[in-house]
């Protein structure tokens, strides 16, 4: 039997953002059909969505400059992502 594990890797691009951000994986079942919110350091909820696919890009543009966290639920572990949004100008 194959126990080679693969691990799982998931980028988030651009960081820092201005527009939109990029969640990709290097294996689909990682990402497809779990949840992510993305809050602020007050835990403001910005966005709360199911991926679809294994590389998914949202459009964040109307967000205002600052901090955020992008969570991933349903990995093994949870997963925080620390994203810094830019002014679009």
């Amino acid at each position: 039997a194959d126990t080679a594990v693969t691990r799982v890797k998931i980028s988030i691009f651009p960081n820092p953002f201005a527009t939109q951000i990029t969640i990709n994986s290097n294996n689909a079942i990682d990402l497809i059909g779990k949840k992510i919110k993305l809050y602020d350091g007050t835990g403001k909820i910005y966005l709360a969505e199911t991926l679809q696919s294994q590389k998914t890009t949202i459009p964040l543009y109307k967000m205002p400059a600052g901090v955020y966290f992008l969570k991933i639920d349903g990995l093994k572990k949870p997963s925080v992502f620390k994203l810094v949004k830019q002014s679009n100008y």
